[in-house]
């Protein structure tokens, strides 16, 4: 998308702005500045024409107008990457609400805003922002849609009924749109949801028997959404974790297709309602009871508020998504995603598991607990337990007095069998989305009470993203520079180093990807990016390129891009270890955990990343960091190297060494540690390391290695100086006949990268 104007323009509260941009195009134009005691913001844009057009918002720092690579025109995913909020629904209008309550929570300070056009025309447009001292709560609104799945009919029933219990409904259908918005409307003033939630409702012929009982009703979020490395979602409180619906609609501030860009018309919540449980099938004998107070429910009767209420509050989240039935798979087992891939849900990462006998527990989605394990206290009886501390210290939680983990509330986990000596089963649909309290809302078993509080389960419903007390800003990830890889992808890494800090812009740094080729030779690639919010966003040029291999032309001695194999970059250091990648092996130990997500040549993949040394281990003066020769005249060639206080304080050092061969393709060399005097080393062997490629399985011997020549140094001083001020320098001989044949005699070294402790 080519740039328009800088955020140059104020946005007065409560003034539209009108405005026009062109086609495939976005602003940057205007800004909005929360004063103290702002409450809510209100973001809205109205297009006047037919085309598709997003509103983004950001805190504190502009979005980027251009790339830090050849100052190419941003693309719509690089402002996605720099988005706090957004509204990407199909249509032109959107909306987005922002709360001191709000993941990224309203503040004092410029909030800024982007607008793309992704129509081929002009789109004309009005952007208003409302700063409002309180928060309005929203509603819960229905409607009734007919089809193959779902009968609306019995909304509409016109058979004659006498008002009951405040419900002055005189039809039966009409006393059931009264008791279902009678419920919407309870539910909706706990809650104080600032966002309208919607919610189709539907009867449905579900059976049952006298002797079995049946099913009185179900609901449950339409659809779930996960922050990940493909993405990244950054007003949801758990990377990693899948998040209903109607918690993503909350925690979002727009409506459902303003979050996910689907259609307007899907509701957040579906509900299903027996039709067969009102006469005439009547089919247990115990029918519905529309009044709003119970005051004169029959005995045998089902409160139809209570249970609305109750299905309701499953679809704002409170359900678990770790699998008890094994017809669909393992128990105890992650929900997945359409492409296999598991990840913890919100719900349950509020749980533990208690062993009552040794008066322990462990997160219940922990490292250290296994998918039998979470089997087993499913179906423990008293083992799954809420531990969000909202909830365990409330009022309301009656085991509140007892010690921990005795006063962490129960959370229905049933051992259903049919003798005493028959192993435990699940009961698939209720295990742990339920309370075990007695006179809980949420209880896995209907008392027969008319029950109007959601008690124990709106400090429960507070921890998934409903609370309404100011929330503290978001604190992101400062990564450690230097070496990173992933320790099931042996060979493999990243040189990760800082370049320039900007306070607005981002800080931008420099990453040299050091893999192997399809046939196991050496090759390096390039990239450039900006550390936003904790994630390195690869930065693109306007090819589309940000990871890029060079190519070494020896009679100019410069390099050149090789546009035969180019691809992408992106590092996210925030709440790695929740990822899948990184919980797909041990990974104990490690200093730090990133998610790495690289594209070559069509290839894709996702690395858990740690870093090799972190700084405290690193010698002082510290010579860590990007060294390159500092001479515009001799480009193509450089190092990484890693100085670090061995175990009885001694120098020791690694390097990696980045060259070109005779061909001009980029491979490199590392060293082994060793003890060196840094001021005069002696003569280093540098291998070659015979891997595999990126994609390929990890071969089960260790990499092999040659020695291809050495190196040697003379370091005093960590100095960024270009040209070079001869304060450190290198000798390099590298010979492979045919291959490789590198030389640099006693020449200076400068650092490319920041010196260490900028």
């Amino acid at each position: 998308m080519p740039a328009s104007a800088t955020p140059a323009i104020a946005l007065q509260n409560g003034q539209a702005a009108t405005f026009g941009i062109p086609g495939a195009n976005f602003s940057t134009s205007y800004y909005i500045d929360v004063p103290l005691g702002a409450a809510q913001l209100k973001l809205e844009l109205d297009n006047q024409g037919s085309g598709n057009v997003d509103l983004l918002l950001r805190y504190g720092t502009p979005f980027a107008e251009k790339t830090s690579n050849e100052a190419a025109s941003p693309d719509a995913q690089l402002f996605l990457d720099y988005a706090h909020y957004w509204g990407l629904s199909r249509s032109g209008d959107e909306s987005i609400l922002v709360q001191k309550s709000s993941r990224i929570p309203l503040r004092p300070g410029r909030w800024y805003i982007a607008v793309l056009n992704f129509a081929p025309t002009t789109q004309n447009l009005s952007l208003k922002a409302s700063l409002n001292g309180s928060v309005p709560v929203a509603g819960i609104n229905f409607s009734f849609p007919d089809n193959s799945g779902c009968n609306s009919a019995p909304w509409f029933d016109l058979t004659a009924a006498a008002p009951i219990d405040g419900n002055p409904g005189t039809t039966l259908g009409e006393q059931r749109r009264n008791a279902l918005a009678r419920a919407g409307e309870l539910l909706a003033q706990q809650l104080q949801s600032p966002m309208p939630i919607s919610v189709h409702a539907c009867w449905k012929a579900l059976g049952g028997s006298q002797s079995e009982g049946a099913r009185i009703a179900a609901a449950g979020p339409s659809t779930f959404i996960v922050d990940t490395e493909d993405f990244v979602v950054p007003w949801l409180p758990d990377k990693y974790s899948w998040y209903a619906v109607t918690e993503a609609v909350r925690l979002s501030g727009t409506p459902q297709c303003g979050t996910f860009g689907n259609d307007c018309n899907e509701p957040d919540i579906e509900a299903t309602f027996n039709s067969d449980l009102d006469p005439p099938v009547n089919i247990i004998n115990v029918p519905f009871y529309y009044g709003f107070t119970g005051a004169s429910k029959p005995a045998r009767s089902i409160d139809f508020i209570t249970t609305t209420m109750h299905e309701l509050t499953h679809g704002m989240g409170f359900v678990s998504l770790i699998n008890v039935d094994p017809d669909d798979g393992v128990v105890g087992a992650r929900g997945s995603s359409e492409g296999g891939e598991s990840y913890d849900d919100a719900f349950s990462r509020q749980l533990v598991a208690v062993d009552t006998q040794a008066r322990s527990y462990q997160p219940f989605l922990g490292p250290a607990t296994s998918d039998a394990q979470r089997a087993s206290a499913a179906v423990s009886n008293d083992s799954v337990r809420w531990a969000g501390m909202e909830a365990v210290m409330s009022a309301l939680n009656q085991r509140r007095d007892q010690p921990m983990p005795d006063n962490f509330p129960l959370i229905f986990a049933p051992c259903e069998r049919a003798a005493a000596g028959d192993p435990c089963k699940t009961r698939p649909g209720s295990t742990l989305s339920h309370t075990v309290q007695a006179g809980d809302l949420m209880n896995a078993f209907d008392d027969g009470s008319s029950n109007r509080s959601l008690g124990l389960a709106l400090p429960m419903l507070h921890a998934l993203g409903w609370a309404t007390t100011d929330a503290t800003p978001p604190s992101y990830a400062i990564p450690a520079t230097g070496n990173w890889y992933d320790r099931t992808r042996g060979g493999h890494g990243i040189d990760f180093q800082l370049y320039q800090r900007s306070a607005t812009e981002g800080d931008l740094y420099f990453v040299i990807f050091y893999t192997f080729e399809n046939d196991g030779l050496p090759e390096y690639y390039l990239g450039l990016g900006r550390l936003i919010d904790g994630k390195f966003i690869g930065a693109k040029q306007s090819d589309g390129i940000a990871l890029m291999r060079l190519r070494y032309n020896a009679t100019t001695r410069r390099t050149e891009l090789d546009r035969s194999s180019a691809g992408n970059l992106f590092i996210d250091f925030n709440q790695a270890a929740q990822s899948p990648s990184c919980r797909s092996a041990d990974r104990s130990g490690a200093g730090a955990l990133a998610l790495m997500r690289w594209s070559i040549r069509g290839e894709n993949g996702s690395w858990c990343i740690e870093p090799a040394v972190l700084p405290a281990e690193h010698t002082t003066p510290d010579f860590s960091g990007h060294w390159y020769g500092g001479n515009a005249s001799d480009q193509g060639w450089g190092m990484e190297l890693l100085s670090i206080r061995g175990a009885a304080g001694q120098a020791q050092l690694v390097a990696v060494l980045y060259y070109p061969d005779q061909q001009g393709r980029s491979r490199w060399a590392v060293t082994r540690l060793a003890d060196v005097d840094l001021a005069n080393t002696q003569e280093l062997t540098l291998y070659e390391v015979s891997g595999y490629c990126r994609l390929c399985q990890p071969p089960a011997a260790p990499n092999a290695t040659r020695a291809v020549g050495t190196i040697k140094f003379r370091l005093t001083r960590p100095t960024r100086t270009e040209p070079a001020d001869g304060a450190n320098r290198v000798s390099i001989a590298i010979t492979q006949p045919g291959v490789a044949n590198f030389r640099r005699d006693d020449v200076p070294l400068t650092l490319l990268s920041a010196p260490p402790g900028d």
